[in-house]
């Protein structure tokens, strides 16, 4: 999944040089000018509210992975950063409580609604409900393979972000 977003990333930002009248057959040829470009229009795409912080930081990641790439890594670095030092920062606290209980949304009842219209989903959002699951990890769910009856735990892989177990 990272591997083909820093790919799609890496091929709307040579787009948009492309859109900017810059020409890179090689992405070796790449230079400080086509990086200040990159970095100029994410700020103007900021500025009308086209692209978020997180998306910006994302691109400069790309842009870093591929200046590693190519062997210059300090490309990134010699084209300067943004004019407004905000660009690019992100809150990592939550504004909006966006839980079930946050919203006034009773999970009982929604789960027992749930329940008369398909059990499977019923299911699978008692077990987010109950153990914390991501929607894909209780999809995934096979309670006879996943609990660890020796030490009490469920033990999942199934569905995990990275296949990395969750315990």
């Amino acid at each position: 999944c990272t591997r083909r977003n820093v790919t799609v990333g890496l091929f709307r930002l040579f787009g948009v040089l492309r859109q900017g009248g810059f020409k890179i057959e090689n992405p070796r040829n790449l230079q400080t000018k086509h990086i200040r470009f990159l970095l100029d229009w994410m700020e103007r795409c900021h500025a009308d509210g086209k692209l978020q912080s997180s998306t910006i930081q994302g691109y400069v990641s790309y842009l870093r992975i591929l200046c590693g790439w190519i062997g210059r890594p300090q490309l990134l670095d010699e084209a300067g950063g943004f004019k407004d030092p905000t660009i690019g920062r992100r809150s990592q606290v939550a504004k909006v409580d966006k839980s079930w209980e946050g919203q006034g949304i009773d999970i009982g009842e929604r789960i027992e609604a749930a329940w008369d219209i398909e059990p499977w989903v019923a299911m699978a959002l008692l077990a987010q409900a109950a153990f914390g699951l991501r929607r894909k990890e209780a999809v995934c769910l096979i309670p006879a393979c996943d609990y660890a009856g020796d030490v009490g735990v469920l033990f999942i892989t199934r569905g995990t972000k990275g296949g990395r177990a969750r315990a």
